[in-house]
C-alpha cells in the first residue's frame, strides 16, 4: 500500500542525502567548524519546526520524503562533525584521550534518546513533544560546542610533527638508558 511506498521513498531519499551530507559537512567542517555545527543543528531545527507545525496523519507524501531527505543529510553529524570539531578544537595531541571520553557518552545518549522518543510518543499520543525535545537538544548542543571551543583555546596544543619528535626523543632516551644499564 501507500505506507510501503512512502517508507521506500523515504529510505531512498535518506540514503542519497546521507551521501551528500557527508561530503557537504566534511568540506564545511574543514573550512569553518562553527558554521558546520550551526548548519548541522540549524537544518534539523528547521525540519523539526516544519514537522511540529505541519506534519500529521493527512500530510502529503512529499513532506515525509522531504523529512527523510533532511534526516539523511544531517545524519552524518554524529559520526562526522563531532570528531572533526574535537580534533580542530583540541588538536592532535590529546585527541585520542578526549575523543575516547566523548564517544561513549555520545553513543549512550543516542541509545537512551531513541527509547525516550518512543516513551514520549506513547505518553502523549503525538510526536509534538519529541520534536520539541529535539529542538531543545539542538540548542543545548550549540551551547556545548561554544563552551568546548572557548575551553579548547586554553588548552596548549601541539602539532603532529611536535608529537612525533617528542616520541622519538623519548624513545632515544629509553634506548640510551637500556644500553647504559
Amino acid at each position: 500500500g501507500q505506507a510501503a511506498t512512502i517508507g521506500a521513498a523515504m529510505t531512498s531519499a535518506t540514503m542519497l542525502s546521507n551521501l551528500l551530507g557527508k561530503i557537504a559537512f566534511a568540506s564545511l567542517t574543514d573550512r569553518t567548524p562553527l558554521g558546520s555545527v550551526l548548519c548541522g543543528a540549524g537544518i534539523p531545527a528547521i525540519a523539526l519546526v516544519i514537522l511540529l507545525f505541519f506534519a500529521g496523519p493527512a500530510s502529503p507524501m512529499w513532506l515525509f520524503i522531504l523529512a527523510g531527505f533532511i534526516y539523511g543529510f544531517c545524519n552524518p553529524n554524529a559520526v562526522l562533525i563531532l570528531p572533526l570539531c574535537v580534533r580542530k578544537a583540541f588538536g592532535d595531541k590529546d585527541y585520542a584521550r578526549i575523543w575516547g571520553s566523548i564517544s561513549p557518552v555520545a553513543a549512550l545518549a543516542a541509545g537512551i534518546g531513541f527509547s525516550i522518543w518512543g516513551f514520549v510518543y506513547d505518553a502523549t499520543g503525538t510526536f509534538d513533544g519529541v520534536w520539541t525535545i529535539g529542538l531543545v537538544i539542538l540548542a543545548v548542543l550549540i551551547v556545548c560546542y561554544l563552551f568546548a571551543r572557548a575551553f579548547a583555546k586554553k588548552v596548549p596544543q601541539s602539532t603532529v610533527a611536535e608529537d612525533v619528535a617528542a616520541s622519538r626523543t623519548a624513545a632515544a632516551g629509553s634506548e640510551t638508558a637500556v644500553a647504559e644499564g
